[in-house]
């Protein structure tokens, strides 16, 4: 892994602006950013064309962007209005200004960014157009022009910690509605595993008490085998009462419409999520508990391990109408998988106590479903992480 950087997207009209603003970002790295200057990473674009080919070439990668509103539209009309010494004018409201509509591409392109919008506009109704851009535009600091560099800096410092309080309040949510979403679940699991182990070890115990206790032992043994077996009914009986009656029959379902579904609530941080329609006919309730684990996972694990480029999510889809079949998979960014997990869907190992109950839960649902689950771990110059590959198959 590359040492972490932090990388900065700069939206700026003017060229000479944008040449000074990026010498003085790397003067304050240190201060401001608490990184050596030759890691801090700056792109910068004067036209809503080049920054849009920018936002989507590198998704998830900037932490910060800092946006000018007023901008040109394409690379030759900045070309144009630069060699005519002409300006960029200002002819309604602030919401219609050439680059308001790259808050919603910032927002989906780099949905952890952390956006900052400079401009010499915001003193035409400057309190109005802050308080709309911290509420509707989801920008966390709206600095008018003009400001000193000193309070331009510690602005821009200021912003960074709020977002980072944002994130690490919403990642508390997000685990917190998780575990909400799969306690159930999870703890019926639990109590059902922990039966199994009882009413095992009480089969071991009477076993070897028959071995050793001679005929009139034997005797015993049905009655005792026929107790043993009435009390796990009961006890099954009872666990089966707390599971809600869900709908077990094969529906069609859109896949991506379920991801879509579970994306926002889950604040999932995925970027570009442009997944193709995916029908297929299955258990709908199955499918989305094992999404619900493998999010989970996937959130746990960007969490837990420092991440140097920020939480990244891939979430892709492929249909394969040929073989009646719809793949999803699933890439993070966080600690990837124990050899146990890997080699147990290799068919190596023997699925054991170290297998996580997480990745228990997904491959009991995808067995009802008719599909599989492989996860993997994948690596590149600069990140490595976790991967899972859900297969489902058509359901008669």
């Amino acid at each position: 892994m590359n040492n972490p950087k932090m990388s900065i997207f700069y939206v700026e009209d003017k060229r000479l602006d944008r040449e000074h603003t990026t010498a003085l970002l790397k003067h304050y790295a240190e201060p401001i950013f608490g990184i050596p200057a030759e890691q801090l990473d700056i792109q910068s674009a004067g036209n809503i064309e080049e920054t849009r080919k920018w936002l989507r070439e590198r998704p998830g990668e900037y932490r910060l962007v800092i946006l000018d509103l007023l901008i040109y539209c394409t690379r030759q009309q900045e070309e144009e209005y630069q060699r005519e010494g002409r300006r960029l004018q200002l002819t309604g409201p602030i919401e219609d200004l050439p680059g308001m509509d790259l808050l919603s591409d910032i927002r989906e392109w780099q949905p952890d960014a952390c956006i900052v919008v400079s401009t010499s506009y915001a003193y035409e109704g400057q309190f109005q157009n802050a308080v709309k851009a911290l509420r509707d535009w989801g920008v966390d600091d709206f600095i008018p022009k003009g400001v000193s560099w000193d309070d331009f800096m510690l602005r821009l410092r200021n912003a960074l910690a709020r977002r980072s309080q944002h994130e690490q309040l919403a990642r508390e949510r997000t685990r917190l509605r998780l575990r909400l979403l799969t306690q159930f679940g999870r703890v019926l699991w639990e109590d059902f595993s922990s039966m199994l182990s009882q009413h095992a070890a009480r089969l071991v115990q009477t076993a070897e008490d028959i071995e050793i206790g001679g005929v009139e032992r034997i005797e015993q043994a049905p009655t005792e085998l026929r107790d043993l077996a009435a009390s796990a009914r009961a006890e099954l009986g009872r666990l089966a009462a707390r599971i809600p009656q869900g709908n077990d029959t094969r529906e069609p379902v859109n896949v991506a419409q379920i991801i879509r579904d579970l994306r926002e609530p889950l604040e999932l941080p995925v970027y570009g999520l442009k997944l193709p329609e995916a029908p297929i006919n299955t258990y709908p309730d199955d499918l989305c508990v094992a999404l619900l684990e493998v999010f989970y996972n996937a959130l746990e694990a960007m969490d837990t391990r420092p991440v140097p480029n920020r939480r990244r999510l891939w979430i892709e889809l492929a249909p394969d109408p040929a073989n009646k079949e719809v793949k999803v998979t699933i890439r993070h960014n966080g600690a990837g998988f124990p050899d146990e997990v890997i080699n147990k869907t290799a068919g190596r190992e023997a699925e054991g106590p170290k297998t996580p109950l997480w990745f228990q839960i997904v491959r009991r649902m995808m067995e009802h479903l008719g599909g599989t689950a492989r996860p993997s771990n994948w690596s590149d110059q600069e990140e490595s992480g976790g991967q899972v590959v859900l297969t489902i198959p058509e359901l008669k």
